[in-house]
This record gives C-alpha cells, structure tokens and sequence, in this order.
C-alpha cells in the first residue's frame, strides 16, 4: 500500500481537502491536515460514530444497550443483581461476545478512551443521545449517521459516562475492588442474550438460585428459549482480588473522566463522586504490589507500574497535590523502555510516557514514546498494516493500538509526523486492503466490497435458543443492528485469508478492547481532516478553555464564593444536577454569599474578568 498520495494524481477528494486547507488557512483558521488517507472525511466519521456506538452495545445492567432494544422488555435489562457484600455492583461494559466482565481489558479501556477524548477533542462529536437511545427509537433510521439526534455531549463521554458510573461502584474500598464479574465456564456455553441468560441457573452462568434450567420441547425436544419458574435470584460469581493494574486504570478513569465534566460544565454529583473514587481506587493500587490472571482467558499483566505511573499523574491534573506528581516522578525509572509488543491493556508504557512528558516534563519518556511510535513505523508491510503485536489472535487491535500511540506521539511533539502511518491503519480495516473487507462490522465505504456478518457476539443476533454450531452459521444480524462497529479479531498480519466464521472466535471474535485503537486513531484523524466545532457542547467554547476553580469557603451554613483579586464574580448561577438554575443574586462583586435552602449537590458557574470558573459544593442538612 502507498503511504500517501501525490495530489498529481488527480485524487478528487485529496485536491478538496488541500483546497479546503488553503481556503481555511487564508481566514486564519486551522488548517486540515494534508496528509493523503484513502477516504474521505465523512467515511471516516462514520466509522468512527460505528465504533464509538459499539460500546453502547455492550452495557451490562439497567442499560439501555442499544443492540436489546425492541426485544420484549424482560429481555433489554441484565445481571441487576451483581453484587459483592451487599454492595451494589451491576452495570459497565462486557468484556467480548460473551457476559463474563474482566478487570483486565474493561478499565484499561476505559481509561484509554477518555484519554483519547481529552488528547484529540475535536475528534469526537455529537451525534445521539447515548443516554437513552431513544433519538433511534423515534426515527427508526438505526443504520443512518444522521438518525439520532444531538444532546450537547459528546457521544463518546455518553458512552464513557455508563461505564465510570460501574468503576465508582467497583471501587468499594480502600480494601476492596472488584476485579472480575461471572463465572467465566458457564457463561461461555450458551448462546443467549445477557437478558436471557441472567434468568438461568447459577449452573448455566444466571443468577437464578433455584429453577431458572432449560425446558426442551416437543416435537424435536430442543430448547426454544423457554426456562422452568425460577424461585429465588442472587448475584452471580464476583471477584475482589488484588491487582495494581486494574485499579490503577480505574483511578485514572474517574480522575480524568471528573475533569472531563467539570470542564464541560456537567454532571456536578458526578464529578464528586468520580473524585473521590478515584482517591479511593488509587489508594487501593497504592496498597497492593503485583497482578492476578484468570487463566486461561487472561493471564496476569507483566506490567503494573506504567498503569501505576498514568494514575498518579491523573490524580494530579485532578487534585494538584504534589504527592501524586512525585509518585509519577519516583517511578518512572519502573516502566518498560521496550515492551517489544504494541500499545494494549498489559503494554501501557506508551501511555505512561506520555502521561510522564506532559505532567513532569521528562525529555527521556519523551525520547522513548518517540521510539515506540518509530517502531511501529518500521514495522508496517505492504498492505500499510503495522506488524507488532500476536499474529495468531486478535492480530488487528495491535496495529490500531499502535496508531493510537503514534497519535499521543504527534500531540506530545507538536507535530504531525506518524499522520500517514496511523492514516494506514485506519484505512486498513475500512476496505483499503488486498481483499477490499471493511473490518468494523457493518461497515460500507468506497473502496470495500464486504464486511464482516458473522461476528462472534450474542448480543448482536439477539437469539435465545442457544442454536447449534450448524444453526449459528445460518444466523443473520437484524436489520436494526447491521451498524454495530465492532473490529473482528483475525488471524495475521494480511487481509487475505480472513474466515468470516462465528464459531471461529480467533478470526471473529470482537471485544472491549480491541475498538480502543479504532476509536483513538480515527478520533485523532478527524481531528486533523475534519475538526469538529466543540463550542456547540454543553459549556461552548469558553468554558472547554477554561480550567479555573471557583474559590469557595464555608461558613457556618453558609458558602462564600471569591473572585480572583482584583476582579469581581458576574452571572453567578447555582444549578442542580438536572441543570436547573435554583439561585442566582443577579449582583456582581467580590465575593457572593449563599445560604442553601436544600440539600443536595449543586454546581456553582460564574464569570471573574474573562474566565469562567466552576465549583460544586455539597450542602448535606
């Protein structure tokens, strides 16, 4: 494959986006990047509203999951009753095409996700309502990029926002953190929805305590997705062990995630809430040394400290203790200077390093995520694919992972340098390969012939039958879920040779995980071919710029907000979390006194000079 594309060749889409470049550039705008990818700016943020909407699909808990909708209301909701020593931990995302949730692969995830979110914004845009779905149900157009409608918050932090509510709860205690959901044996042996599969016995992975076995019927005694009465529910297996890794990745998911929406202006009682979560989760990966495997699903991760490394510094830019910025400093010596591998859930020291140049400083941690995204460069072959990572499973979400790392390497350099190489690995698995796949499924472009049908995922087809090997190869995806998004597994470094098989999880299989690089790497490329417009986000343009906390001071009953000296507090507002304003005094000055008159948290917005701050306070009578 050409790594980029000379625009004498007449490329209709290559010279618009260069005149499109020079048009801005002559406004004094920013310009769009001039690197060649294969496909144009609206096939790429389709692909991306594809693989970010995938994770919607995989919501445990009250959900909604977007794949269950318009299946009978008994079967849209599952494993609501997940819990570990009376305390309530249901909710978050699966871990593949099954319902065991792993520690190992959900938060690193997660924390990558809104890593890539806060590194490349103006990636990422408004689409749906991924709170509800119910812009999908109304319009019906499931398939169309256009068929939901916007809500004022990116659909990535509405995906995100459902799985950090789950990590808040999974960070019980100091003591305690959940690392594992389900009993992975079980749950693997039937092909059901989650729904359907929490009706069933503790014996066939539900959460059935007595009843809840498969009736077979007559006339070919089969079971046609009817269970006998189920007498008593309790939680399924859960898990706390101790494992630095995973609440590293936790603590660094709420801390940047409470950023996130105190920036944007939204969710007061959550950003509590995810801070001090974060403090908890940090303080857990601060007290164990060391990583557990579920074998032979997930091994134990070699790595700890990169994850380790990543946490402090998010709970620095959370908290600005400088505690948590010597953590990161002291260890820094403690992440692998060459994993030999590719940027994933247990080889996160190009994140570490990333994470170390941007919040300490460090010319050395810059030197070596240079030579991580230097590695990947070398090693891409002739399909334009990045040859790092195991060729034997789950190949495609290496190089994609490396893309994302190269990307993090471009914003820590100022540059765009690895642009044509993280283009490449987006162009790869849309269609711009020796075998023309798009590899998200459901994903058409204008160089793909085929996509995936036969991921390796129950929620997809929504069949509760548990058919045969022979059935499942006849199963079709509903109309409704044709655009799932997710990336296949495969087997090696090529297009060719690909098996679109759902028995054959090697090649099929689609996981939490493996999108991360996708929703990274194509999130950085819109940023640079088709920015989008973040000031039509809840807060607009000034307050995603601005940083600054409001001071506040409690007194007795009171709260006292202060202006920054020399300046006056203008248009204070107090509003709940719904977002109703409940008090503004309609004065400017210096500082401004309130006197609560109910409980609750409340989130304080005001003016000082030309910042715009924000506070949340907590008033508990």
């Amino acid at each position: 494959m050409t790594r980029t594309t000379n625009l004498a060749t007449g490329n209709p889409s290559v010279n618009r986006t260069l005149l499109r470049s020079l048009a801005l550039a002559s406004l004094g705008l920013t310009t769009i990047a001039q690197a060649a990818g294969k496909f144009t700016p609206d096939e790429y943020k389709r692909a991306l509203w594809m693989a970010t909407r995938f994770y919607g699909g995989q919501r445990s808990g009250e959900g909604p999951n977007w794949l269950l909708i318009g299946q009978p209301d008994s079967l849209q909701k599952s494993f609501l009753k997940d819990s570990h020593e009376g305390k309530d931990v249901s909710g978050g995302w699966f871990d593949c095409g099954d319902h065991v949730m792993f520690g190992q692969t959900q938060y690193w995830a997660a924390y990558s996700l809104a890593k890539a979110y806060e590194t490349f914004p103006t990636g990422y845009d408004d689409l749906y309502d991924g709170r509800t779905y119910d812009d999908y149900k109304q319009s019906g157009k499931w398939n169309d990029i256009d068929g939901g409608k916007p809500n004022g918050i990116p659909d990535l932090l509405d995906e995100l926002v459902y799985e950090a509510d789950y990590i808040a709860k999974a960070a019980i205690s100091k003591d305690v953190f959940i690392t594992l959901k389900a009993d992975p044996d079980p749950d693997h042996k039937r092909w059901v929805t989650a729904p359907m599969m929490s009706k069933m016995s503790k014996a066939l992975g539900g959460e059935c305590a007595s009843g809840g076995e498969e009736k077979y019927e007559a006339p070919d005694w089969t079971f046609k997705g009817n269970l006998t009465p189920c007498t008593g529910y309790s939680s399924r297996s859960i898990k706390a062990d101790k494992d630095k890794a995973m609440a590293s990745n936790a603590a660094a998911t709420l801390a940047i995630m409470a950023r996130i929406l105190q920036r944007l202006g939204i969710y007061p009682e959550r950003v509590t809430l995810y801070t001090e979560k974060a403090k908890v989760a940090y303080e857990h990966a601060s007290s164990v040394s060391g990583t557990i495997g579920y074998t032979p699903f997930y091994s134990a991760n070699p790595n700890q400290w990169d994850d380790f490394v990543s946490a402090s510094a998010e709970l620095y830019l959370l908290t600005k203790e400088q505690k948590y910025l010597d953590a990161a400093k002291a260890n820094e010596g403690q992440v692998n200077k060459n994993h030999n591998w590719a940027f994933s859930y247990n080889n996160a020291d190009d994140m570490a390093y990333f994470n170390l140049q941007r919040t300490a400083g460090s010319s050395t941690a810059l030197d070596l995520l240079k030579k991580y995204a230097d590695y990947y460069k070398g090693k891409i072959n002739g399909e334009g694919l990045s040859e790092v990572g195991d060729a034997g499973w789950g190949t495609l979400r290496y190089p994609l992972g490396a893309a994302y790392s190269m990307a993090l390497a471009n914003v820590a350099t100022a540059s765009e340098t690895y642009l044509p190489q993280i283009q490449q690995q987006v162009d790869f698995i849309m269609g711009a390969n020796n075998a023309k796949i798009a590899f998200l499924v459901g994903l058409k472009t204008s160089l793909s012939t085929s996509t995936p049908r036969f991921p390796h995922h129950r929620g997809v087809f929504q069949r509760n039958d548990n058919p045969s090997d022979a059935n499942k190869a006849q199963m079709v995806i509903p109309e409704k879920n044709q655009s799932f998004g997710a990336l296949v597994a495969n087997v090696g470094f090529a297009s060719t040779g690909f098996k679109d098989n759902v028995i054959d999880y090697k090649y099929s299989e689609v996981c939490t995980d493996y999108n991360v690089g996708v929703v990274g790497a194509l999130g950085y490329v819109i940023s640079k071919v088709a920015p989008v417009d973040t000031s039509k986000f809840h807060g607009g343009a000034s307050v995603a710029r601005s940083r600054a906390k409001l001071a506040v001071e409690r007194q007795g009953e009171a709260f006292v907000f202060r202006a920054e000296a020399g300046q006056l507090l203008t248009n204070l507002r107090i509003v709940d979390p719904q977002g109703r304003e409940i008090w503004n005094p309609g004065v400017s000055a210096p500082e401004i006194r309130w006197v609560p008159d109910r409980p609750g948290l409340f989130l304080v917005q005001a003016g000082s000079g030309r910042r715009n701050l924000t506070t949340s306070v907590a008033v508990t009578r």
